[in-house]
């Protein structure tokens, strides 16, 4: 019983994966999200928690801005600004995106971070959107991974 349930769930996922759009996904709207990201970063805990809004350039590129709390090991805990763009490989519900961003941090001295992330987001036929993603963060002299998500929705 439970093989054919997720069997059908799987074959439900495909379908949605493989159907094309009859309206683009990201074109032209406007999005907001929250994000949620845990990692380590040169071995110590850190982990990001943020809010944005996003625009969509075309059917396979979104360029994005928003706030982020900082949250590691002290000293590391800082507010940033986030700059991102995220290209997609298809314009399908189901698809995959890569991710580029920086974050700005204003504490003592002006710091920069680097996100590097790959995912999955699915995004409903009235706008919600759930992605998953992970990837390298790189910070001037040291490195480490995030793994986390986000949800939002676009208009």
């Amino acid at each position: 019983m439970k093989k054919g349930i997720f069997s059908v769930l799987i074959l439900l996922i495909v379908l949605v994966s493989i159907m094309p759009a009859e309206t683009t996904l990201r074109e032209g709207k406007t999005g907001i999200s929250a994000h949620l990201v845990a990692g380590k970063n040169d071995g110590d805990d850190v982990g990001h928690v943020g809010l944005g809004g996003e625009y969509g350039v075309n059917s396979h590129l979104s360029l994005g801005a928003g706030y982020v709390y900082v949250d590691g090991k002290w000293p590391l805990a800082d507010h940033a600004l986030e700059l991102y763009a995220r290209g997609y490989l298809f314009d399908r519900p189901l698809d995959l995106y890569a991710h580029i961003g920086t974050q700005i941090c204003f504490s003592d001295e002006i710091d920069t971070l680097y996100t590097f992330s790959g995912g999955l987001e699915w995004q409903s036929s009235f706008g919600l959107f759930i992605g998953l993603e992970g990837g390298p963060v790189l910070e001037s002299s040291s490195w480490g991974y995030l793994l986390g998500a986000r949800v939002g929705y676009r208009f």
